[in-house]
């Protein structure tokens, strides 16, 4: 970890989600800069709170929604919906080396995506501490 990914790590802990000991922290990333996500998860577990690390494949969720039924969509936005109300803070590290991956996702496919998954899953993190991350 360089000093410039510690820095920013000091100061999403500090001023962007303000994290203090006991809390969890949700760090949801497609891993784009994996040295980004270790610099949170070392400063997160610094100050005594603990991480959840969710990592995305979008490729692999392509290809799960184009064949998904919707209870299975329902399922996995009922998984993480557990684990997001048990966290204090919400960090999403965005930056995929293909920002259109979703695009070959079937129409009805996407919208059974969007509203069965992506939606309630927004409501419960914009409750939380959160802060979302573009990265290069």
């Amino acid at each position: 970890m360089n000093i410039k990914e510690k820095e920013l790590a000091e100061i999403v802990a500090d001023y962007s989600i303000s994290i203090k000991a006991g809390e969890l922290v949700i760090i949801d990333t497609d891993g784009p800069d994996e040295s980004i996500c270790r610099a949170l998860m070392a400063e997160i577990q610094r100050r005594g709170a603990g991480v959840h690390i969710i990592p995305r494949n979008y490729g692999a969720i392509r290809r799960m929604l184009n064949y998904a039924t919707d209870w299975q969509i329902e399922l996995w936005r009922d998984s993480e919906k557990m684990l997001i109300q048990k966290a204090d803070a919400y960090i999403l590290l965005n930056g995929s080396e293909n920002a259109r991956e979703l695009s070959g996702v079937l129409p009805d496919k996407m919208s059974s995506y969007m509203n069965l998954y992506r939606k309630p899953l927004a409501a419960v993190r914009e409750r939380k501490k959160w802060l979302v991350m573009r990265m290069p």
